[in-house]
């Protein structure tokens, strides 16, 4: 059984927000106070931006929240200005799965 990271929990949304001037929904990573990374860390934040991308490409929120529904998704992940590379790294990867799926990711940088 691997060990699960209490940074980045994969089964949790931190943050769903709705964006209504520019008709999205953010979900949103809350990662402003990580300032180191460990292996298990790494690990969970690559499934939790999986699950986040699933969730928003499926139209699974939009099933449940109908309110959602027509507008576009925008996947968030907040990050402090001395925020690990690896961090940074994986939320880059992700950039491009989350286009493919229709998505939007940035990465905010939070003071």
């Amino acid at each position: 059984m691997s060990e699960v990271s209490n940074k980045f929990d994969p089964g949790c949304i931190d943050l769903v927000t709705v964006d209504e001037s520019n008709n999205v929904f953010k979900l949103i990573v809350a990662a402003s106070d990580v300032t180191s990374m460990e292996a298990t860390d790494a690990d969970a934040l690559r499934q939790k931006l999986s699950n986040y991308v699933s969730m928003g490409g499926s139209g699974q929120l939009q099933e449940r929240y109908p309110s959602l529904v027509g507008m576009g998704c925008v996947i968030q992940v907040d990050v402090a200005s001395n925020a690990p590379q690896a961090l940074l790294r994986i939320a880059s990867e992700f950039e491009t799965k989350a286009s493919s799926n229709g998505l939007t990711l940035t990465i905010c940088e939070i003071e």
